[in-house]
C-alpha cells in the first residue's frame, strides 16, 4: 500500500525472469508472491526444481530481486541483468535503442489473441478461469474496440473479479439477465469480496430490482451460505438487506425452496441482540422460513426469542401455525400494541384531525338544519358546537380506526386490513349517529340506511388508507361521504312511507331543493373528507 517506484518494476521484472528460465510462474500461478509476503516472510520458489542445470547463485539474485525489502533489490534491471551476465559467464552487448517498438497492430494482435484464449479458457473451466488482472487492465484500456457480443459477459467476469472498472462493465452489459447470469456464475465462487461487488452491484440495479423473479433459487441459496457463514459483519449485512430487497416475499411458512441448514443458522443469528441480529430477523419474515422461526422458538431466553419473533412478525404480518397457546397470545397482543403505538405523536394528531373534521362536518350539518328563525342565534350556534363535538369525538374514532388498521398493518393481508377496518370503522360511525339520532333527533333511526351509509363511509376511509397521495385520499372520502349523505336522503324521501322510516344519515327540510340539500352535504362531506386523511398513518418505512 506504498508508492509505485522502479524498483516495483524490479520486482515484476524478477518474476518474468523465473518464468523465462522455469517456464511456470511460481507455484504455476496459484498463488501471487507479492500477496504471499504482505503476511509472511515467503521468498520465491527454487526454480532449480524444474531446471537442475540452472547454477545455485542464481536462486540468491532471483530472490533478492523479488524480495519484499526494496532495499535488498538491486536498483535497476540493468544492474540486475549484468549480475546475471557474470553468472551466466556472458558478455553484455549494447543494443541500439529503437522507437515505436509496439506497433499498434502487433498491440491489437494481442490483445485479440489474450481474450480469444482467455474466453476458450473460461468456457472449458466454466466460468472458473481468470486472466490475471494485468492482462485483464491490458484489454480494458481497448474495451472500444472489443466484441461486446462474443466477449462481454467474460470481460464482466473478470471486472468483478477483481473490482476493476466493474461499475462501467456492469454498465456496458446491457441486458440485465446477462448481468444477472453472470453474477450468478461467479457467486459460484464462493468468494466475499466478489459476493460484496456482486450485492452492491444487484441492489443498484433498477432493472433487475423489477424483476425479483429472475432472481434464482441458486443464487439465493450462493448468497445465504456465504451470509450465514461469513465473518464480515458488513458483507452479511449487505446479503441480508439484499437478498430481502431483490426476491419475492414467500408465500407460505415452509422450506420448500430453501435451504435447511442455512436458514437454521439464520434463525441463530437472529436471536443476536444487534442491528445484524435484526436484520437477520426481517429477513426470516421476508422469506417465511419456518425452520428458522423454530430454532427461536426453542431458544432459552424469553427475553431476546420473543422480541425476535416479534420482529418476523412485523414483516410477514403472522407466523407458522405451530406457534401456539401462550406464544402466539403474546406475541399477538405485543404485535398489535407495537403496530398501534409507533410514532404515538402522530397517531395522536390524526385522530385529533378526524376528530375536528367530524366536529366541524356535524356542527355544520346541524347548524344548517335547526328549526330556529335566527340563522345567528347563540341557541343555534351552541346547540351546533355541542352536538358536533360529542358525535364527532365517536364519529371521528370511527374514521381513525377505519385508517389505522389498514395503514399500520401493511404486513396483513390487504383484503383482511379492507374487511377489518371497514366493520371496525363502520360499527363506531353507527353508534356516533345513533347517540346523534337518539338524544339530538329524539327519533332511533330505523332501517338499514344509516348503518349501510356508515359501513360505505368506513370503505371508503379503509380503500384511501391504501393510497399513498393525500389528495386522492381526500377527494375520495369526499366524494364518498357527499354521495352517502345525498343517496341515503333520496332513497328515504322516494321510498320511506313516514318521516321516521328509513332514516338517513342526515335530515333535512323536505321543502329543500336538491341543490340546498347538497350544498349542506358538500359542506359536511369537505371537512371530514380532509381532515380525517390529513395526517399518513403508515410506518413502514420505520
Amino acid at each position: 500500500m506504498k508508492a509505485i517506484t522502479p524498483r516495483s518494476d524490479v520486482f515484476s521484472f524478477g518474476i518474468l525472469l523465473y518464468e523465462m528460465f522455469t517456464g511456470e510462474l511460481p507455484w504455476s500461478g496459484k498463488k501471487q508472491l507479492g500477496l504471499e509476503q504482505t503476511h509472511s516472510k515467503q521468498e520465491i520458489p527454487d526454480p532449480r526444481e524444474f531446471n537442475e542445470d540452472l547454477p545455485e547463485e542464481l536462486v540468491h539474485v532471483l530472490r533478492r530481486i523479488t524480495s519484499a525489502d526494496t532495499q535488498l533489490r538491486p536498483k535497476s534491471a540493468g544492474v540486475a541483468m549484468k549480475v546475471l551476465f557474470n553468472i551466466f559467464n556472458i558478455s553484455p552487448e549494447h543494443l541500439k535503442a529503437t522507437t515505436n517498438r509496439d506497433y499498434p497492430p502487433v498491440a491489437n494482435d494481442n490483445i485479440d489473441s489474450l481474450l480469444s484464449h482467455g474466453l476458450e479458457r473460461w468456457y472449458a473451466t466454466n466460468g472458473t478461469y481468470n486472466l490475471g488482472l494485468t492482462k485483464f487492465a491490458l484489454i480494458d484500456m481497448d474495451r472500444e474496440n472489443i466484441n461486446l457480443q462474443m466477449y462481454g459477459r467474460f470481460m464482466l467476469s473478470q471486472a468483478l473479479t477483481y473490482g476493476y472498472n466493474d461499475d462501467q462493465w456492469w454498465q456496458i452489459t446491457e441486458n440485465p439477465r446477462e448481468r444477472l447470469g453472470v453474477a450468478s456464475e461467479m457467486l459460484q465462487k464462493k468468494s466475499e469480496s466478489i459476493t460484496g461487488r456482486i450485492i452492491g452491484h444487484l441492489i443498484d440495479d433498477g432493472d433487475i430490482r423489477l424483476f425479483p423473479r429472475e432472481m434464482t433459487e441458486d443464487m439465493t441459496a450462493s448468497l445465504l451460505e456465504i451470509g450465514t457463514t461469513s465473518d464480515n459483519v458488513f458483507l452479511r449485512q449487505q446479503i441480508f438487506d439484499g437478498v430481502r430487497i431483490l426476491t419475492q416475499p414467500g408465500h407460505a411458512w415452509n422450506d420448500v425452496s430453501l435451504n435447511k441448514d442455512q436458514m437454521k443458522r439464520l434463525g441463530t443469528q437472529a436471536l443476536e441482540d444487534s442491528e445484524l441480529g435484526d436484520m437477520a430477523a426481517a429477513l426470516i419474515g421476508h422469506l417465511r422460513s419456518a425452520s428458522a422461526v423454530q430454532v427461536i422458538l426453542d431458544h432459552p431466553d424469553e427475553e431476546r426469542k420473543y422480541a425476535t419473533l416479534l420482529l418476523i412478525q412485523q414483516t410477514a404480518g403472522n407466523l407458522p401455525s405451530f406457534v401456539q397457546g401462550k406464544a402466539r397470545f403474546r406475541l399477538t397482543l405485543e404485535w398489535i400494541m407495537l403496530q398501534l403505538l409507533q410514532q404515538p405523536v402522530r397517531l395522536i394528531g390524526a385522530y385529533v384531525a378526524a376528530f375536528l373534521g367530524a366536529s366541524l362536518g356535524i356542527g355544520i350539518q346541524v347548524y344548517l338544519t335547526y328549526r330556529l328563525p335566527n340563522f345567528f342565534d347563540i341557541a343555534r350556534v351552541t346547540t351546533s358546537l355541542e352536538q358536533g363535538l360529542i358525535v364527532g369525538t365517536i364519529f371521528g374514532l370511527g374514521i381513525f380506526l377505519a385508517r389505522v388498521i389498514v395503514e399500520r398493518f401493511q404486513a396483513s393481508s390487504t383484503l383482511l386490513r379492507i374487511i377489518f377496518g371497514t366493520l371496525t370503522g363502520g360499527v363506531v360511525m353507527n353508534i356516533a349517529l345513533f347517540i346523534f339520532h337518539v338524544l339530538f333527533l329524539n327519533t332511533p333511526p330505523r332501517g338499514f340506511l344509516v348503518t349501510v351509509g356508515c359501513i360505505l363511509i368506513a370503505l371508503t376511509f379503509s380503500i384511501a388508507g391504501l393510497l399513498k397521495l393525500r389528495i386522492p385520499k381526500i377527494l375520495l372520502s369526499t366524494a364518498s361521504i357527499f354521495g352517502v349523505i345525498l343517496g341515503t336522503w333520496i332513497i328515504h324521501v322516494d321510498s320511506a312511507t313516514s318521516s321516521v322510516d328509513l332514516t338517513p344519515i342526515f335530515k333535512y327540510d323536505y321543502a329543500w331543493s336538491l341543490t340546498e340539500i347538497s350544498s349542506a352535504a358538500i359542506g359536511v362531506a369537505i371537512f371530514m373528507g380532509a381532515l380525517g386523511n390529513l395526517i399518513d398513518l403508515s410506518v413502514l418505512d420505520e
